[in-house]
């Protein structure tokens, strides 16, 4: 057990048979164009690409929509995809072929969605200090805004908590906060060292990944006295680089090994790990699949038989976002550079 001057461990973003398929990649998978720039002195930053895969792993490219080279990060919810970049945060309409830009007094840094909470932004004000915007998406406008001690670099929403909480990882100065979602009040905070790496929840608790550690460690609530805070199972993983969470299951990323362990909770038990493609860098879970991003493929991992199948891309991509709900969708940021 660690003590509250402890480093711990790190959060939850992603990824048929096993088979690549031709006619996708011959049919389309390129989605940036090598150009120059306007002294036709060589390569410049093209727009990315927006790209679905449904639960079939059907894959198609959304033509109508151009996405800034200078993203930030990605989140989607049920026909919604929001893209933070440098001056705000773009909301698209894929099916609609439409997008809109909400400025922010401020630098974004990352996003989550919840169906239920709207769309949480953190990011960095004009004094450099912390703030955490909570957007409706219906009126793409700012309805709370939370300042916080330090710039967030990773937000896990807990819907189903009491009270609904927005969990805020700042790795740089070592520190978590669990932010009341209603009130924007900060319910507790503590340090916890430098080399967090991810954060997610389920419905009861946030488990925070630890690189160097390699460990993954539950913390209930911040609003209790130390130790409590962080009471109960911790788990050794290698690599522990990112996370997503289940009621049952934790998915953890082992970026250098390139494969992800799922720890079954119920068992308590680190379970066989499964091998990935080149370079992973995010996981996301939709109803029945976890998603990898790798460097130029994506994923998919069957939840419960751990069957594997893969779509490959021919650029990097940037970002990759999950839906949970009727219908499985996976949105994929192709690399917008030339």
């Amino acid at each position: 057990m660690h003590n509250t001057n402890t480093a711990v461990l790190h959060r939850g973003a992603l990824a048929l048979r096993a088979v690549l398929i031709p006619s996708i990649v011959a049919a389309g998978m390129v989605a940036l164009l090598t150009a120059c720039d306007s002294s036709g002195k060589g390569p410049m930053a093209m727009p990315s690409r927006l790209w679905s895969i449904d639960g079939d792993g059907e894959v198609r490219v959304h033509t109508a929509i151009e996405i800034p080279p200078d993203a930030i990060g990605m989140a989607a919810t049920t026909g919604e995809v929001w893209v933070i970049e440098p001056d705000g945060v773009i909301q698209v309409h894929p099916a609609k072929g439409i997008h809109r830009t909400i400025l922010l007094p401020g630098r974004p840094t990352t996003i989550e969605i919840d169906a239920e909470l709207g769309v949480w932004i953190g990011g960095r004000g004009p004094s450099d200090d912390g703030l955490l915007w909570n957007i409706d998406p219906e009126t793409a406008s700012v309805v709370q805004t939370v300042h916080l001690p330090n710039t967030p670099e990773s937000l896990a929403i807990a819907a189903s908590a009491s009270p609904p909480t927005v969990w805020v990882i700042s790795p740089a100065a070592g520190t978590i906060l669990q932010i009341d979602a209603t009130s924007g009040g900060i319910e507790g905070s503590n340090y916890f060292g430098e080399d967090m790496s991810d954060i997610a929840t389920d419905s009861s608790l946030a488990w925070v990944a630890f690189d160097q550690d390699q460990a993954v460690v539950p913390v209930p609530s911040l609003d209790l006295p130390s130790p409590f805070f962080h009471e109960g199972q911790e788990y050794s993983v290698p690599g522990a680089d990112a996370l997503a969470a289940t009621e049952d299951t934790l998915w953890v990323l082992d970026a250098g090994g390139e494969r992800v362990f799922p720890v079954d909770l119920l068992a308590d038990h680190v379970g066989t790990p499964i091998s990935v493609g080149s370079r992973p860098t995010t996981i996301g879970l939709d109803g029945a699949f976890l998603w990898v991003a790798n460097n130029r493929s994506i994923t998919r991992i069957d939840r419960t038989s751990h069957g594997r199948s893969t779509i490959a891309f021919s650029r990097p991509l940037s970002f990759i976002a999950t839906t949970q709900g009727p219908r499985t969708m996976v949105w994929v940021l192709a690399d917008g550079t030339a």
